[in-house]
């Protein structure tokens, strides 16, 4: 090439290099700064249960999918790139997973359910706390356990957003005891079948579907009555049919009642075996 020609087309080149890097230079300085760890990119009524802006409103409306929180807040919720973890306040175990945070209080049953309820006749609450009491709060009784499968099938990965009734091994409980003095082996063994139908349950050994029991009377399940809470409603007070007509409970089911009629050892109560003298018959 001719040098007369390659001077000016260096020089040429030389000017675009250096408006390039001129360009670059005011490029970066118009970048905003990186997002490091503790700025807020939440509405300022995140923390606030009144706001419209409060975080639990976002994550119902999100189907209650805690992933979302993840990404910034870290898998295990104790900061991440966010730089503030979710477990100073969710200090339960498990953190923003334990089940009282999408439903339940001072426990893991309603209420509050999923949506907000407290009163007893909202479905999503009915008789939660009464089987929490009397039933030893063994939510495996009417529902499929997530485990650590919470984001999956049985729980939020099922196609809806109610809970779903799947009987557990009490409420199929066959029940007979030995033949003797106050019991006949001729009464046929009871084999419940399991229904709920949105209203109550019915055919279920935890409300009367066993020998001598109250089978006709399966209290409703938003019933504001407490009427499951006496005895009477689940059995006779005494049972009828080859009980013995004595209403004193506490003279046969000692540990079990008190003289008062009061429940004084709940785990011998509605748990698939006849406890009476002190001895514990098995179910069948």
């Amino acid at each position: 090439m001719d040098r007369r020609h390659f001077l000016p087309i260096l020089a040429a080149a030389a000017a675009l290099a250096l408006f390039g890097l001129a360009g670059c230079a005011e490029l970066n300085t118009d970048l905003p700064a990186p997002v490091s760890p503790g700025v807020n990119v939440h509405p300022e009524g995140v923390t606030e249960p009144t706001s419209p802006d409060w975080h639990g409103n976002a994550i119902r409306e999100n189907n209650w999918d805690l992933r979302e929180c993840q990404k910034c807040h870290g898998v295990d919720y104790a900061g991440g790139t966010a730089g503030s973890s979710c477990n100073d306040c969710h200090a339960a175990p498990g953190g923003p997973e334990n089940c009282s945070t999408c439903h339940g209080g001072v426990n893991p049953a309603p209420p509050r359910d999923l949506n907000g309820n407290t009163s007893r006749t909202a479905v999503g609450v009915g008789a939660h706390q009464a089987h929490v009491a009397y039933a030893g709060g063994l939510c495996v009784g009417c529902h499929l356990m997530p485990g650590e499968n919470l984001f999956g099938y049985p729980h939020m990965n099922d196609g809806t957003t109610a809970a779903e009734v799947v009987f557990g091994a009490l409420a199929y409980k066959r029940t007979n005891v030995p033949g003797g003095q106050y019991y006949s082996s001729s009464v046929p063994t009871v084999t419940p079948n399991p229904v709920w139908n949105g209203t109550r349950c019915s055919n279920v050994y935890c409300h009367g579907d066993f020998k001598n029991g109250n089978r006709a009377n399966s209290p409703t399940w938003s019933d504001t009555t407490n009427a499951s809470d006496f005895c009477g409603t689940c059995h006779g007070a005494p049972p009828v049919g080859t009980h013995p007509l004595n209403n004193a409970c506490s003279t046969c089911h000692t540990g079990v009642v008190n003289a008062a009629g009061q429940i004084i050892d709940r785990t011998k109560h509605i748990n698939g075996k006849l406890n009476v003298f002190g001895l514990e018959y098995s179910t069948w």
